[in-house]
């Protein structure tokens, strides 16, 4: 989808939500999530273009493919986090959005383990020439 059409479906899904908010405040979450998903889904296609020229470029380079597939995870969550967060701002639960933000943080360290492993087990065997 174009990105005229994605500010289209975002900017009414806003004035929807707005609207639906003076009837039915209880469906407006619901709503709100559903339009989400829905661009969501509608960038998918883009990101299969993407990885697939990320996987031409570490082969060209020479890189492992794992600290690609790191780096996609960790903006993976990242960005479904950040969605979950803002839909936790929306229905008005701004400490339960705190913390599904540290949640985040928490399983992109997780994920980021194996690099920083093999990044200092890189720094310790040029430690060890010098």
């Amino acid at each position: 989808m174009t990105v005229v059409k994605l500010l289209g479906v975002a900017l009414l899904s806003c004035a929807a939500a707005v609207i639906l908010r003076a009837y039915k405040p209880e469906l407006v979450i619901p709503f709100v999530i559903a339009a989400g998903c829905v661009l969501l889904l509608s960038v998918l296609e883009a990101l299969t273009g993407i990885f697939s020229d990320l996987r031409a470029a570490l082969a060209r380079y020479g890189i492992d493919a794992r600290y690609m597939g790191v780096a996609i995870r960790v903006i993976g969550i990242a960005y479904l986090i950040q969605f979950a967060s803002n839909i936790c701002k929306d229905a008005g639960e701004n400490a339960l959005s705190g913390k599904v933000e540290m949640v985040g943080r928490v399983l992109i360290l997780s994920v980021s383990i194996p690099v920083i492993l093999d990044i200092l087990d890189i720094l310790a065997r040029f430690a060890a020439y010098i």
